[in-house]
């Protein structure tokens, strides 16, 4: 009996990640856009999110995408629940060139409001969705990112 008090004492307990640290990541995935031009939406593959711990639980989101541009979120706020790590909505900009590609030709990047809706990231990392919004895009524009491909 001694022995299992003993033992079990000398586990070292186990350490929390602050949620800020535990959600960051480079996550690889698609978008689907949609928008008053085209409802039913255009979807491209080869677009990710970055996710960097800025403070207690706050973080910056990166996005970048092949078709769309870039976006950045600098403070935003990050809470976790038994499954997933949520992401509080937040204010931001997004750089597209409407013009052409954003990476190359065409019309330089013009930057515009954007508002990060949603986020959430399964704590396996495994599953994960953000949905930016840019109201002043095509009549609004919303960009909803997931894993995978499309």
């Amino acid at each position: 009996m001694l022995a299992g008090i003993v033992l079990a004492a000398c586990e070292k307990p186990e350490e929390l990640v602050p949620v800020e640290q535990a959600a960051q990541g480079v996550y690889a995935g698609w978008t689907n856009a949609t928008a008053a031009y085209f409802p039913d939406g255009m979807a491209n593959d080869g677009d990710s999110i970055a996710v960097t711990a800025v403070k207690d639980g706050v973080v910056k989101v990166d996005y970048h995408s092949t078709s769309w541009g870039t976006a950045t979120f600098s403070s935003v706020a990050v809470s976790e629940s038994e499954e997933a790590y949520v992401f509080q909505e937040a204010e931001g900009t997004i750089a597209i060139s409407l013009g052409g590609s954003p990476h190359g030709g065409g019309a330089a990047p013009k930057e515009y409001a954007a508002i990060l809706k949603q986020g959430v990231i399964s704590k396996d990392k495994k599953t994960y969705e953000f949905v930016i919004s840019a109201p002043a895009v095509m009549g609004g524009t919303t960009l909803t990112f997931k894993e995978g491909e499309m």
